[in-house]
């Protein structure tokens, strides 16, 4: 790894948190950061959908939603902690392997709803019925490779326009934009009060929350794609005498 690191022309990371680890470890000067993206004509905001008739509950006042797997640094059991007392609350999560849906339903209130696995078109469905979206990922112990990765599903939530409650986790910092009200990572009280605030201020926060899709156009697969190629095309590499050689997505 570190033989190619020096040897390339080029490097192109997912995340700067990534960018700054190779940096400081072996000074590659020629290196940009590219998150992941997303297909922004997936989500489409005119779709009807009434998610009480389809999980055939009663209203409640406010939807809180999150979409992935449901693995430990996802963070899900500090959601449905931190909504654990708060009953006008109802909490869809959409996603998950059927045992780790079984193992944390079980430890779940009355007005958590697990609907599981999803296809694209379902799971905008339940996105655009949310009056929030929730992103509670955290880093467990001292695995600090989490705070390398990209969040694809922060752009995906961007995309639906929907005020969003996230984590300060360290992969998402350099991504959300003003306006979204975020929380102390595992802080489960932070958390509860963050959430408590969003339906306070749920009005003006769904006004902020419809500009997201017009800051998330930047972070398009055919943008990114365009940047990439950009980089390549420098002056740097197109003066070198020999193939170029570039490592991308690290």
């Amino acid at each position: 790894f570190k033989y190619s690191i020096i040897n390339v022309d080029g490097v192109i990371t997912i995340s700067n948190n990534l960018q700054e680890e190779i940096n400081f470890l072996y000074n590659n000067k020629n290196i940009i950061t590219e998150h992941d993206g997303v297909d922004t004509k997936l989500f489409h905001k005119d779709i009807k959908f009434d998610v009480y008739q389809e999980l055939a509950i009663r209203k409640e006042q406010n939807i809180l939603v999150y979409v992935g797997h449901l693995y430990p640094w996802k963070g899900v059991a500090d959601g449905i902690e931190a909504i654990r007392n708060k009953k006008k609350i109802l909490f869809i999560v959409v996603g998950g392997l059927e045992h780790d849906i079984n193992n944390i339903k079980s430890k779940s209130p009355k007005h958590v709803y697990f609907v599981g696995y999803k296809p694209p078109i379902e799971v905008v469905k339940f996105m655009n019925a949310a009056d929030f979206l929730i992103l509670p990922s955290k880093v467990i112990g001292n695995n600090v490779s989490e705070s390398f990765t990209s969040p694809l599903k922060l752009f995906e939530y961007l995309a639906v326009g929907k005020p969003i409650i996230a984590s300060n986790h360290p992969a998402y910092r350099a991504i959300l934009p003003i306006g979204v009200i975020k929380y102390k990572m595992s802080d489960l009280s932070d958390l509860s009060k963050k959430i408590d605030y969003a339906i306070k201020n749920k009005t003006r926060l769904k006004i902020i929350a419809k500009n997201y899709p017009k800051y998330v156009k930047k972070f398009t697969w055919n943008m990114r794609a365009k940047r990439i190629i950009n980089f390549m095309n420098l002056d740097y590499f197109e003066n070198k005498n020999h193939q170029k050689h570039i490592i991308m997505n690290l």
